[in-house]
């Protein structure tokens, strides 16, 4: 799926389709579309074409030199926002270490994902 002209696209890396869903939902609703990867080397492919890129990836789903793949894939204009278990403090620091933008608690992305969709893409509805 792809966003209209001039918009931020979105792309999730989530395995619990659930919670993925209600991504997808809530993103729809500010008039964004979401392109679903699934696993990393579909979100690589999905990340080549040109324009802004918003990645959501579930911290389950990333492997060391993940960033640096996605960054080497798309070039300028990619954000990467990784949500994971609040407990896998070693996870998150090492994504945030690899360059992820910005890095959270699944719990802390969940309560605020209308915000996080907003600041990320630039606005939405």
């Amino acid at each position: 799926m792809s966003s209209s002209a001039g918009s931020t696209r979105v792309l999730t890396l989530c395995a619990d389709l659930f919670f993925a869903l209600g991504i997808q939902r809530t993103a729809e609703g500010l008039g964004l579309a979401v392109d679903r990867a699934e696993d990393l080397d579909d979100l690589v492919e999905k990340v080549k074409a040109p324009g802004p890129t918003f990645v959501l990836m579930e911290l389950d789903q990333w492997k060391p030199g993940a960033v640096k793949r996605l960054r080497d894939a798309h070039g300028e204009g990619l954000s990467i926002l990784a949500f994971g278990s609040h407990v896998d403090r070693e996870t998150r620091a090492a994504a945030e270490a690899e360059g992820c933008d910005a890095v959270m608690p699944r719990s802390a992305f969940a309560k605020d994902v209308v915000g996080h969709l907003r600041k990320w893409t630039g606005g939405g509805n």
